[in-house]
């Protein structure tokens, strides 16, 4: 073959490739003719083949003849048996197999029924979810939606018309758990009064049953931690919020700036009025979210069956009475299975969980009272500069109020918070502070216009508050006196009003008793034993004489017992304060009269007298004798850490003990220049018929001394101080006597006899002891008595 039929561009219609083919060569020519040959002698070849085989071909042409006529009779009889067959089927078979047609598509439509009507069933049950929502039946409708996607899953899958009914029971359940949470919250913060209640440890809470259905369920779910997370958000607002409105007593928004400067300016009673109002709402807060804390807990616990039923049968043997079954929250007998999860393995998953349900309840309870104390702490340093100016019945029920808060707050969360208490004890510090200052300066006013000198009677308050001081059992009384009456004596008036003021120690009256004392039970009392009541103290009765700077230093010393039982935050930093005054109340009278300090301060006193110096130690008496019942009233207050502060009022008695002394030790120091004086130029008139003026002068002044301290000091006292004159006059009357010439006996004779008369004037006078003439006479006569020592005589 010519290669060109080969190539892969061959093509008749190309003109070049036509050309090439028509155009034979010569060789080419004969090439052709030569095939035409070949050709002739294959077809010649092929007829002598079919000559030699035309028989065989004939009879298979006769065969396939034969064979069509018997496919034609076949066909005729097949067709004559398929009418037979049909007539049959029409007489016989026909109605049968249309009977069970019928029945087989019977069936059918009844399982076609059965699915419509699951259909027409899961259809209507939405509507029927959606009023159980609405009735806020959360756990009906929860239970309604589970058995619908349960129905689907099992007949109806594969349904083209309900392709979407899973999307929508999910997200009819996204929105179930979203209304539930919200219905827990919205039962969760309904604030219930819980105002009344006295011990919120003892006080059973009331079963909200829709709430532990609610708790419940989110438990079931999964998405209680979720519900107590939005919860805990929710009502810490709240309890922001409240306490800003009620402060505010609006409700309207306000900045920071303007809040600060509204809670500044509001007047004490206005401020008292709501903080007090504050206090109550948050009670209420705090408590509520204490009953949902107590809910979570032992709803899930019975939940999960950690709570066993309680059920007490009536029973003949033991006698017991019936009882309706109790549980927690007082849930019923018929409640109790409502509420335990069947699924093994979401309990086995649940009680993995508890403890960090439980803790974050407990958490929200402890950071709803953490925010109240730092809220109102808040409130109290914006007010501490006015704080620290108020008077001591508005800070004491201030602080009262805000103690007793903060004690009712640590019985509802278990844990304590330090956001207000260290407020407290800073403002209070603060207000001692001033209130110290202010009643120093009153004292030294007081004290600065004192001028010793006694007139009117006592008031009753008064003698009221130094009964009280000396008598620890007696309750203190912080009305027992207007302000009014508490300003110092001025100059122009200066009367102070004193008595022979009488008190009587451990003498009480008997309803004085019942009120100091616990009241003993009654007889019959079951489990406490009878005990006879202690006997009272026999009385103790002291007389003292008191100017009006020593009742009003009483008066301030019971406002500062009257602070530290009210303030028993800084009742330490009281008990120092206390000792303060008492120091400067010591110190101050011992200048301005030991030290003539009250002629130099612009009082009416010229000169300091023995009276004075009396009145005075009277004063000191008292507060030596109030120093201890003080001091036992006080360490009450105080824990064994601080009892060392004893130690400062025992000091404090030894210096108002050695105060008096000195005092004391004054009058001999008195009497001892008057008999200086009297013998300064002492001689010896053996002549003369009455006695010597030496020895008249030195009596008169010795009585007049002793009419005047017996007006002021107790016989006691009094005979002790002119026992120590009576020793001091001896050695000095010794030094003028040695003087003269005693031996003539005219001379001795004239000396004895006027010792006689001095003896003799001395002896008349009342509560002291007498001279031993004899023993005097002999003392002059250079037999010199021992030497006493003076401090130890007025021990």
């Amino acid at each position: 073959m010519p290669s060109i039929f080969f190539s892969p561009n061959f093509t008749l219609s190309n003109p070049l490739t036509f050309k090439r083919i028509s155009e034979s060569e010569p060789s080419q020519v004969l090439l052709q003719q030569k095939l035409s040959n070949y050709i002739d002698i294959v077809e010649i070849d092929l007829c002598k083949h079919v000559a030699a085989q035309s028989q065989n071909v004939f009879q298979a042409l006769n065969n396939l003849q034969w064979f069509q006529s018997e496919i034609q009779s076949t066909m005729a009889t097949l067709e004559e048996l398929k009418e037979e067959v049909n007539e049959v089927n029409d007489i016989h078979v026909k109605s049968i197999s249309n009977t069970m047609k019928l029945q087989y598509q019977r069936d059918n439509l009844e399982a076609v029924q059965e699915k419509l009507q699951l259909i027409s069933t899961m259809k209507h049950t939405m509507p029927t979810i959606d009023i159980l929502l609405e009735n806020k039946d959360f756990r009906g409708a929860l239970h309604l939606l589970s058995e619908v996607e349960g129905v689907i899953k099992k007949d109806l899958s594969g349904f083209q018309c309900l392709r979407k009914m899973p999307v929508k029971i999910r997200e009819k359940r996204e929105s179930i758990l979203k209304m539930m949470s919200s219905a827990f919250i919205e039962e969760a913060t309904t604030i219930e009064d819980f105002t009344q209640i006295i011990d919120p440890n003892e006080y059973k809470f009331k079963t909200k049953y829709h709430l532990a259905t609610i708790i419940r369920e989110l438990l079931t779910l999964g998405n209680l931690t979720k519900a107590l997370v939005d919860y805990r958000e929710l009502i810490y607002k709240k309890v922001i919020e409240t306490i800003r409105n009620t402060i505010l007593a609006s409700t309207q928004p306000v900045s920071s700036s303007t809040y600060d400067s509204i809670i500044s300016e509001l007047d004490i009673g206005s401020f008292q009025s709501r903080i007090k109002a504050t206090y109550a709402k948050v009670i209420q807060i705090s408590m509520n979210v204490k009953n949902i804390h107590h809910h979570i807990q032992v709803i899930t616990r019975l939940s999960l069956g950690l709570i066993e039923q309680k059920n007490t049968i009536d029973s003949p043997e033991n006698n017991t009475k019936s009882e309706s079954p109790t549980f927690p929250l007082d849930l019923q007998l018929e409640d109790y299975n409502n509420f335990i999860i069947s699924d093994e393995s979401l309990v086995k998953q649940f009680r993995s969980e508890l403890p960090r349900i439980n803790r974050e309840s407990a958490e929200i309870l402890e950071s709803v009272c953490s925010a109240a104390h730092v809220h109102i702490a808040t409130l109290f340093k914006v007010r501490e500069e006015k704080n620290r100016h108020l008077t001591q019945e508005d800070f004491t029920l201030l602080m009262d109020n805000a103690q007793n808060f903060i004690n009712y707050m640590e019985k509802i969360s278990p844990r304590q918070s330090y956001a207000l208490l260290p407020t407290l004890l800073l403002q209070s510090r603060q207000f001692l502070e001033t209130f110290h200052s202010k009643k120093v300066l009153l004292l030294r006013a007081i004290l600065d216009n004192e001028n010793w000198e006694l007139e009117n009677s006592v008031q009753p308050e008064f003698k009221e508050i130094i009964k009280i001081l000396l008598s620890p059992q007696m309750p203190l009384q912080p009305q027992v006196m207007t302000p009014s009456k508490l300003t110092p004596p001025t100059k122009a008036n200066s009367s102070n009003t004193i008595t022979f003021l009488k008190i009587v120690i451990g003498d009480v009256t008997e309803n004085q008793r019942e009120a100091a004392t616990p009241h003993a039970p009654e007889a019959g009392s079951p489990g406490v034993p009878l005990s006879p009541l202690p006997a009272p103290a026999p009385p103790v009765t002291h007389k003292f004489l008191l100017v009006q700077s020593a009742l009003m230093f009483c008066k301030l010393i019971h406002e500062y017992l009257v602070l530290s039982q009210r303030l028993s935050l800084v009742t330490t930093d009281i008990v120092t304060r206390i000792v303060e005054l008492f120091q400067l109340f010591n110190q101050c009278t011992y200048s301005l009269v030991l030290r003539k300090g009250a002629l130099k301060v612009g009082s009416n006193l010229t000169k300091i007298t023995t009276k004075h110096l009396a009145i005075v130690s009277q004063s000191l008496g008292l507060h030596i004798e109030l120093i201890p019942t003080i001091k036992t009233r006080l360490l009450a207050q105080l824990n064994q850490k601080n009892a060392g502060l004893a130690a400062d009022f025992d000091r404090l008695q030894v210096s108002f003990t050695n105060h008096r002394q000195e005092i004391y030790h004054k009058f001999i120091e008195i009497m001892q220049s008057t008999l200086s004086a009297c013998f300064k130029n002492f001689e010896v008139d053996f002549d003369a018929k009455r006695a010597s003026p030496h020895f008249v002068e030195l009596a008169k002044k010795t009585q007049i001394l002793h009419r005047t301290l017996s007006a002021y000091l107790p016989a006691q006292d009094i005979k002790l101080i002119f026992r120590q004159i009576q020793y001091s006059y001896t050695p000095l009357m010794k030094e003028y006597i040695v003087l003269i010439d005693t031996s003539a006996s005219k001379v001795k004779e004239r000396i004895v006899s006027d010792v006689s008369a001095f003896c003799a004037t001395f002896n008349q006078m009342k509560g002291v002891e007498p001279i031993n003439e004899t023993e005097l006479i002999g003392l002059l006569d250079l037999n010199q008595p021992t030497a006493r020592n003076f401090m130890d005589n007025f021990n």
